[in-house]
This record gives structure tokens, sequence and C-alpha cells, in this order.
């Protein structure tokens, strides 16, 4: 169950005694023998418990000193970002370092956390996806009023954008299902050449929500299935299944940043089984959500997503001519970094709708 989010504290990072921590360093500056062995699953480092957190009035902080650091240094970097610290109840954000504070432990840079002390068992009111200004598209199935089985030729962007996603031809229309979630309707792609082609959106950030399932059986090989990518003509930014040749089946997502080479990260999934699962670069990281879950992050990548000038593609063959075989009902995009508040309220939005179990407690 997530916490809820509220106004934090400021705190800084200081080590317990030396003799805790064996090897170089002293108070206030970098030591390495603090971080545990990256995980091997995870690519996540953990930061050793012995740590003492103290608010910006010189109290101790008891209530956990343990966290997931994501991997990479927090140097030279600006103020304003944020970094999520998994701390399992409670949730910590580790907010933009500023060289103001040398005494921090990260070289030279303040390590300014955020800590959310909220109750983690509180419940969640459903939002609407149009709440929140950053929404840039909203493709929902039961927008379209349509019999089982047609073709779907557009589908209309209900961000009040205008953004429609469309078919390039009559051979590349999926169809509308009435049924198929449910009760709810959701849009079918054969996984042959039904495909659906939006307009450009201008980001750096961005969440991605979608609820859907893949259907395509393990070919024997690596295949990967977009429901939505901005990846046609190079590299930007995709979430998709994807089948691998151990015969595993994931959720990925992928990212590419200007001047950087690209990351992924990815959890285990099923088959035929319907997921609400969203994606977030928030300009420091990428995280991957799974029925309200937090299932991993990746490390730290500061930066802004390489903006292919190209439309968003509800389904697209990739390079090697893979595509996505299976149902999609809801996607949505937002050309910033929800909050966990936010994308919370939406997912509730979502599984209420769609009766989906998540992890957070939600009321309408």
């Amino acid at each position: 169950m997530l916490p809820r989010q509220v106004d934090s504290r400021a705190f800084f990072l200081y080590p317990l005694p030396a003799a805790r921590f064996p090897g170089p360093g002293r108070p206030g500056s970098p030591n390495d023998a603090w971080l545990k062995p990256r995980d091997a699953t995870t690519g996540q480092t953990r930061l050793d418990s012995g740590m003492q957190m103290v608010d910006t009035e010189g109290k101790e902080v008891t209530e956990r000193r343990e966290a997931f650091f994501y991997g990479g240094r927090l140097s030279r970097r600006g103020p304003g970002k944020t970094v999520r610290l998994a701390t399992g109840a409670l949730m910590v954000f580790l907010a933009g370092c500023v060289s103001e504070f040398p005494e921090s432990f990260f070289e030279s840079d303040a390590a300014l956390l955020l800590a959310n002390t909220g109750d983690a068992n509180e419940s969640f009111t459903a939002t609407s996806p149009n709440t929140y200004s950053s929404l840039a598209l909203w493709f929902k199935a039961d927008a379209l009023s349509l019999t089982d089985g047609s073709a779907v030729s557009t589908w209309p962007d209900s961000s009040g954008l205008g953004n429609d996603a469309t078919a390039p031809t009559a051979a590349e229309e999926p169809v509308f299902r009435q049924s198929s979630l449910n009760g709810m309707p959701a849009i079918q792609f054969d996984g042959v050449d039904d495909t659906l082609i939006s307009s450009d959106v201008d980001f750096e950030t961005y969440t991605f929500i979608v609820v859907s399932r893949f259907s395509r059986p393990y070919g024997g090989a690596q295949y990967r299935m977009d429901p939505i990518t901005k990846m046609s003509g190079g590299r930007s930014t995709a979430l998709y299944f994807e089948w691998w040749s151990d015969g595993l089946s994931y959720i990925t997502s992928r990212n590419s940043l200007d001047g950087s080479a690209e990351f992924f990260i990815r959890t285990r999934v099923n088959k035929d089984e319907w997921y609400l699962k969203a994606a977030t670069y928030d300009g420091v990281a990428s995280h991957l959500f799974v029925n309200g879950q937090l299932k991993i992050s990746s490390g730290i990548h500061v930066g802004a997503i390489f903006d292919l000038a190209t439309g968003f593609h509800i389904v697209s063959k990739n390079a090697f001519g893979h595509i996505f075989t299976g149902d999609i009902a809801e996607v949505i995009m937002y050309k910033q970094a929800l909050t966990d508040s936010q994308r919370v309220r939406v997912e509730c939005h979502l599984a209420l709708k769609y009766n989906i179990s998540v992890s957070q407690s939600c009321i309408p």
C-alpha cells in the first residue's frame, strides 16, 4: 500500500561513527563502504542502514534508516529534480542536490531529502485523467460508438487536444471489441499490420498509463510488442511487452535521452493477462509500475527524453518487423511526469472502471 503525499520535511544525511563503516572516508564526505553491492536483478544499490537522518532542526529521524539508492552519484546536477528512494511503507524522495551544503556525503552537493511520513494505509480518491494539465494523449475504447467487430479507422483523443490516432490504410485498421475486460470494450490488434498513428507531442519527461494485454504466443525467440511507442525512425521512448528467447515475458520501459545511450527497465508478466501498467521518466530516473505497484526503477539518468519529430504510434512494427498482438482498453500519456500522488489517483480511476485489482486502496 502506498503512503499519501504530505508536506515534507527536509533532511540531511550524515554517517554514523566511522567504526560502523570500514574503509576510507570522513563524516560529510563520500564513503563507498556505505553502499552495498548492486543487486544484479534490480540494478539497484542498497544503502547501508547505518545512516543517520537529521532534519533541518537537528532532530534525528528514526522512522526508517534503510533505503534503496538508485545507482550512480548525485553530484553536479541542478536543483529541482527528484529521485525516489523505495523504503517499504515509508516513501522517501531525494530532491535536487545543491552545492550550498558541502557537508553532504554526496561529494560537494547536498542530499536534500523529503520524507513522506503519511499514513501508509490511506485510501486514494479516483481522479479522471484530464484533471492534470499535462495530459497530452487519451485514448479509451469506450469513447467509440461501434458494434463488435467494427474496424477502427480513427481512435479519438479524449484529452480535448485533437491528437486522434488514425490507421494509415484500411488494411491496417484494428477492430472494436464490445466486451473484452469485465464488460468494458477494447481495441483488438491482429499482430500482422494493425496500427494507429497519433500526433507529435513535445515532451522531456512523461508518464504513460496503459490498460492492455498481449496474446501472441511464444515463438521461440525474442519478440517485442509496443502498445505505445515513439521509436519510429530513431530512439525516443516506448512502453511494451516482450518475449525473451528463454520463453519469459516482460513489460519493458525503454528510454533514450538527448546525448545519451538508451536504457531499459523491465518486470515479469504473463501472456493473456490484463495489466494496468504505468511508466514514468522524471528527468532523473525511470520507474515502472504494474497494477499500482512499483516494480523497478532505473539507475540515475539525468536529462531529457530524445524527442523525435514524429507522432506516437499505438502499436507499431519495429525494425525487426515485430508488432503487438492483443487488446488495448485505454492509453494515457502525460507530457510531464506525474507525481506519485497524481499517478495513483489516475490508476484508481482505471482500476475502478475496469475492475482491476491494484495495490492501493481506491475510493470513487
